[in-house]
């Protein structure tokens, strides 16, 4: 008996469940109005405003005289350093790609300083870009 009140229960239950409201019932399908009979027209004032454009130098990667690098990622294969060599490029840097000792990785370096001070504070510059600049680090190459 109580099986049976429950099986009904559950019914009825599922019964009501399923009831399919009409879209009328829901807020979030009603169009919002829009005022398309009013074009307005505002007028705003232009202000004249100098500008001074400072470009930077072109920095670039000096692999003979320079011993410290701005490195920005490392490869393994040489096709993938050369594709994102080009996508820089692309961005105004003069970047190069290294290797130390013949070990393999091939190093992308945008930028090259004689000094780790010079490095080191370009390095905090171009890590406030963000990007693949805020995994960037400074390498040093003997000559």
């Amino acid at each position: 008996m109580k099986f049976k009140i429950l099986i009904s229960a559950l019914i009825v239950l599922l019964a009501f469940a399923c009831k399919r409201k009409s879209t009328d019932d829901y807020e979030y399908y009603q169009p919002a109005p829009k005022d398309t009979t009013k074009t307005e027209v505002i007028e705003t004032p232009v202000i004249e405003e100098v500008v001074e454009i400072i470009e930077e130098p072109d920095r670039g990667v000096d692999l003979k005289n320079h011993n410290y690098f701005i490195v920005i990622a490392t490869y393994t294969v040489e096709d993938f350093a050369k594709s994102q060599k080009k996508k820089f490029e692309s961005q105004g840097y003069n970047p190069d790609i290294f290797m130390l000792n013949q070990d393999g990785w091939y190093r992308l370096a945008v930028e090259s300083y004689k000094t780790h001070e010079e490095a080191k504070q370009r390095l905090n510059v171009l890590k406030e870009k963000g990007g693949l600049f805020s995994n960037a680090r400074i390498v040093f190459k003997r000559n």
